[in-house]
């Protein structure tokens, strides 16, 4: 998810002698019910609840926040090809305004262009053994018809991010894959490469390597002129770009298994990343988040932050700074950042996935296995 340029609202963070001090554990308040059910369907149903078993995979809201688009897919045999969905919804209404449907493919991350006219979506096979060339489309978001296609990662597209004037698409992907190797292709056995696009030409500018399972996550810099990438499981790597070149300008010295670049500060001289699984010689747990502010000229952290949690499958940083959502097998835990505390525990029988803020961060979603997306309202969470 991008979201270049916002104020990092993080005062309070507490480090002690260049080392982490974890607050104490609190329980959270009581969970809130979501303001807005929205229903993706069937398809994303478990076939113990009538389902096919596909998977909500990646939230985006638009840019003024008015819509917001849920993505997904799987494949429900071996021998069966994947298959993708997404839909666009209204916010205020639930109204589902858009469907599209995918016969090849599974849709693993959506965003929408800075002028929210196009939908941009990452997709490929998923595994290994379905290697195929990934695939990027654009949507007009407003009727829902194709307007495009990039077509480029030998093994498929997962992470799409738009530069700030929309003139430009960076993509991440898997280059090649070790089939001798069992495990997921976001992991250690697959080449990540990174690729950015002239979305006015549909030319491929330029192709970039250098970490390990597929590229994951990308961020823009507010001004455009520099791009944040990270790899897969276990890569550990924060890679940072010259956007015009193609040159890497050098990596952030993380102490994580997981990273994700969240945000430039409005200057571009900052970065903020969440890290999981702590490495350092006397800590690693995988349960435990560090939100870490980074100067990017000189790559070294700022401030830092450490969160316990239990089992993170995704998380999401509010434009603000101060929320942490993580999406767990439980349900969704919402912490404070700056007291480093949860504040917030919303319950779920099944696994939530893709979580993401709305720009004005009035709004938290997330998408269960259930099939549907689940609405809170953050002042709610706050209290």
């Amino acid at each position: 998810m991008r979201v270049s340029g916002i104020l990092l609202a993080v005062a309070v963070w507490q480090i002690v002698a260049g080392r982490l001090a974890a607050a104490e554990p609190n329980k959270p308040p009581g969970s809130v019910p979501p303001e807005r059910e929205l229903d993706h369907g069937n398809l994303f149903r478990p076939a113990s609840l009538g389902g096919g078993d596909l998977i909500l995979l990646s939230l985006a809201f638009s840019p003024d926040g008015k819509r917001i688009a849920s993505a997904g897919g799987g494949s429900q045999a071996a021998d069966v090809p994947a298959q993708g969905e997404v839909k666009i919804w209204e916010v205020a209404t639930g109204k589902l305004l858009h469907s599209i449907n995918l016969d090849r493919g599974i849709v693993f991350h959506v965003e929408f262009s800075p002028d929210g006219q196009l939908l941009a979506a990452a997709s490929g096979p998923g595994t290994p053994v379905r290697s195929a060339p990934g695939e990027i489309r654009l949507w007009n978001a407003a009727t829902g018809q194709l307007a495009g296609k990039l077509e480029g990662h030998d093994c498929g597209a997962y992470v799409v991010s738009f530069s700030p004037d929309g003139s430009r698409l960076a993509s991440g992907g898997i280059a090649t894959i070790d089939k001798s190797k069992i495990g997921p292709v976001r992991g250690g056995h697959a080449a990540g490469d990174l690729k950015l696009w002239d979305l006015n030409t549909g030319k491929e500018l330029w192709t970039r390597g250098g970490h390990s399972g597929t590229v994951g996550s990308l961020v823009f810099s507010a001004d455009g002129k520099t791009l944040a990438s990270s790899g897969g499981l276990f890569d550990g790597q924060v890679k940072l770009w010259e956007v015009a070149s193609g040159t890497e300008l050098g990596s952030l010295p993380l102490e994580a298994e997981v990273v994700h670049p969240v945000a430039f500060g409005p200057k571009g001289d900052t970065l903020t990343v969440l890290g999981l699984g702590l490495t350092g010689k006397e800590h690693f747990s995988p349960f435990v988040i560090q939100v870490s502010r980074w100067d990017v000229r000189q790559k070294r952290r700022i401030q830092a932050a450490q969160i316990t949690n239990g089992n993170a499958y995704r998380m999401a940083l509010s434009h603000r700074g101060d929320l942490l959502a993580c999406a767990c097998h439980d349900g969704v835990k919402v912490y404070d950042v700056a007291k480093q505390v949860a504040v917030r525990s919303l319950p779920s029988k099944l696994r939530m996935r893709p979580v993401a803020f709305s720009p004005s961060d009035d709004l938290l979603a997330a998408g269960s296995d259930d099939g549907t997306v689940k609405l809170w309202s953050t002042a709610r969470l706050r209290q």
